[in-house]
């Protein structure tokens, strides 16, 4: 049965489900839901095929035994389908009964096929085929809430947790109760990264992956800061540094759960507004240029597309951190680009023309463009490796160490307005590798790193600080250490992106 089905996984006798006829197209958002659905739809594919290929509606003898094999194993798939729902509605209460009715309909629906799939035609089968299919995805959805209820509630528990654990005075309480907050984290790490696992959108899975490992560190960071919270009580940065470090918690936990509730808040992140993208978008355009014999209309599309990029060009030759000559370089490409869609354009206003000449023109562009987004790979992975490679952040935070044990207060200042610069060319070149991000997972990595590494950068200072007032105290130093480590780990994670990028590419600067 498995070679009969091999290569059969479509259909075009059944048409996909659409909202005109009745019934919502099935937004399948988990791996777990597409597995089950798609044997049986594969299965019932290959009956209505073999049904749509034998005249008269009759198998050939040569078939029967075949399509008595596939009858019998949809047969059987939808029973045990049909049981496991069962089972869970008994567990439920809340959905029971939503879940039998659907299972209810699920069996009607395969019966009804069975029954019709050697008479009927391949559009009388359409509405049962579609029928059985939306019923089992209502009871693999409801079945699939229960999951995203339990994780929810995990969330709560953490939520709950947090706010009791920031009101604590005494320390020992304190370290009493952490040890349940942190076996309550594990079970929420737990539940979302099985649901990671799950996910069927790759943009989902990046990241809820990203979001779970700065929770992550975030929880060693909270412990530290409730230290130095509760050994100098009457530090009010201690308490700040705190408030900020359940703040940003809190945030990724949101967000974790909107991304697995889909919600809208979840999608706000703008992956598609990358250079790359504009620059395949512009290709792709040249490419309907050749297609159509640069006519007016697929010249100008492609000028559009190239505006697009020339602005996010701009991001790159109007940054302080582009060397001069990367900058030179960058711009004579862009220019060279211009210069030649120019050239197309004129020929597709031209009343005499040979296909040879659009033909060339078409083709300049083609390799102006590859040669411009080669020219800010390049700058982009070469800034990358000279600022990830300068090792600068490991003198700054000795200097800031030892400032900060000496009590030198006015030194510290110093260090951390050069820890801030030297964030804000990490930002700079985090936001050209988003620009030149070869997928969206490896976008929302850059992002969220770069996003999770200015915000531990003024907990970092802001410990420093604190260090600077408590030089002998054990907890100030244990909270700056804890602080200057994450840190230090967020960069090496965005040079590893930078360097993975360089191999992805097949470049060396």
């Amino acid at each position: 049965m498995a070679k009969s089905l091999k290569g059969r996984t479509t259909s075009e006798s059944i048409p996909p489900l659409s909202p005109g006829e009745g019934l919502k197209p099935l937004d399948i958002r988990t791996k777990t839901i597409e597995l089950t659905l798609l044997p049986i739809f594969q299965q019932i594919t290959y009956l209505v095929n073999k049904n749509a290929d034998s005249p008269s509606h009759q198998n050939h003898s040569s078939q029967n035994g075949t399509v008595a094999e596939v009858s019998s194993a949809v047969e059987n798939a939808i029973k045990e389908f049909v049981r496991a729902g069962e089972r869970v509605a008994e567990e439920y209460p809340l959905i029971r009964q939503q879940i039998i009715d659907a299972c209810l309909q699920a069996r009607e629906s395969s019966e009804q096929i069975l029954a019709k799939v050697h008479v009927a035609s391949c559009k009388e089968l359409i509405s049962p085929i579609r029928h059985l299919l939306a019923t089992m995805y209502k009871v693999l959805v409801l079945a699939d809430s229960v999951i995203v209820q339990e994780i929810i509630q995990a969330k709560e528990k953490v939520y709950d947790k947090l706010d009791y654990l920031s009101k604590l005075t005494n320390f020992t309480d304190f370290l009493n109760n952490f040890s349940n907050f942190g076996a309550q984290m594990a079970e929420f790490g737990k539940l979302t990264g099985e649901r990671q696992m799950d996910m069927k959108k790759e943009l989902d899975a990046a990241k809820t992956a990203c979001l779970r490992g700065f929770l992550e560190k975030s929880t060693v960071i909270y412990l530290t800061s409730c230290k130095i919270c509760l050994r100098h009580p009457s530090t009010p940065l201690g308490r700040d540094i705190r408030t900020s470090v359940v703040g940003l918690m809190k945030k990724g936990l949101t967000e974790i759960i909107d991304i697995i509730c889909y919600s809208a808040c979840a999608n706000t992140d703008d992956q598609d507004k990358i250079l790359n993208k504009a620059l395949n978008a512009y290709t792709d355009a040249l490419e309907m240029c050749a297609i159509l014999s640069g006519d007016t209309t697929s010249v100008n599309k492609a000028k559009e597309c190239f505006s697009v990029v020339d602005e996010y060009v701009h991001e790159f030759t109007d940054s302080a951190y582009t060397p001069h000559q990367h900058r030179e370089l960058i711009i004579l490409t862009c220019q060279k680009c211009n210069e030649e869609l120019e050239k197309l354009a004129a020929l597709s206003t031209s009343s005499s023309v040979s296909p040879d000449a659009t033909e060339i023109a078409i083709e300049n562009c083609q390799v102006a463009v590859q040669d411009l987004r080669r020219q800010l790979i390049q700058h982009t992975l070469t800034s990358a490796a000279e600022l990830f490679g300068s090792n600068v952040d490991t003198g700054l935070l000795a200097a800031l160490k030892s400032s900060a044990q000496e009590g030198e207060t006015d030194r510290v200042d110093n260090i951390s307005s050069q820890i801030r610069d030297h964030t804000d060319q990490i930002q700079e070149i985090s936001k050209q590798l988003q620009h030149v991000a070869p997928t969206d997972s490896f976008y929302i990595r850059v992002k969220y790193t770069a996003n999770y590494l200015l915000s531990l950068t003024e907990l970092l200072l802001s410990s420093a600080e604190v260090y600077s007032s408590h030089g002998v105290s054990k907890a100030a130093a244990e909270g700056y250490s804890t602080m200057a480590d994450s840190w230090v780990v967020l960069i090496g994670e965005l040079a590893a992106a930078a360097e993975e990028l360089q191999e992805s590419l097949y470049y060396r600067p």
